[in-house]
């Protein structure tokens, strides 16, 4: 898992080709976190909201490929087990 655009594009020029950036989704990283779609095998995205999904619906990945989303399986986990409380 990746912080930044630059280390996910620093791994992938290294021959890495399944990352996930685990730094939510902005409209201005969106170029970016598609090159490096285009260019790897595997790549994930961190989704924490529905304004991260609103991002991904205006920018569709490239052609034969997908942004594979990861949600923030923790939070959810925790918002679980308080419930059952």
């Amino acid at each position: 898992m990746t912080s930044t655009l630059s280390e996910s594009e620093m791994l992938s020029s290294a021959g890495f080709d399944d990352i996930l950036y685990g730094y939510p989704l902005s409209e201005s990283h969106m170029e970016r976190n598609l090159e490096l779609a285009n260019n790897m095998a595997d790549y994930h995205v961190m989704v924490h909201d529905g304004t991260a999904l609103a991002v991904l619906g205006r920018h569709p990945p490239p052609q034969g490929k997908r942004l594979d989303l990861a949600y923030f399986y923790i939070r959810f986990c925790a918002l679980r087990k308080n419930k059952k409380k």
